[in-house]
């Protein structure tokens, strides 16, 4: 039997993260979710029964091994949520403004 493929929300304010929760779910990915609001963690534990949440996405990344990141954070703090996630052997997931941002600012990550 295959490994479940473990997934980490950094960030949970853009409406991408809920709409894609429930199809990661499916599929059968466990994930974890970072973010500085609790009443956002509160609903990822209500809504899909993650157990461990973080309010940061730095603590989730030294804590858990993840295979996939998807990045949900507000437009500020990209640049480091993606530096933090650079580096593990991680798949990351941006959405288009974030990946538009990434590369004004000449951070864009490789999307291997």
């Amino acid at each position: 039997m295959a490994a479940k493929l473990r997934l980490g929300f950094a960030g949970l304010v853009h409406d991408h993260v809920w709409d894609l929760a429930p199809r990661w779910r499916e599929v059968g990915v466990e994930f974890v979710a970072a973010d500085p609001n609790e009443p956002l963690r509160d609903r990822m534990e209500s809504d899909f029964g993650v157990v461990r949440t973080y309010e940061s996405f730095t603590a989730m990344l030294e804590t858990d091994e993840l295979d996939i990141v998807q990045v949900g954070t507000a437009n500020a703090p990209f640049d480091e949520c993606a530096g933090a996630a650079r580096g593990r052997s991680v798949q990351e997931i941006l959405h288009a403004g974030l990946i538009s941002i990434a590369e004004n600012r000449e951070v864009a990550l490789p999307l291997s």
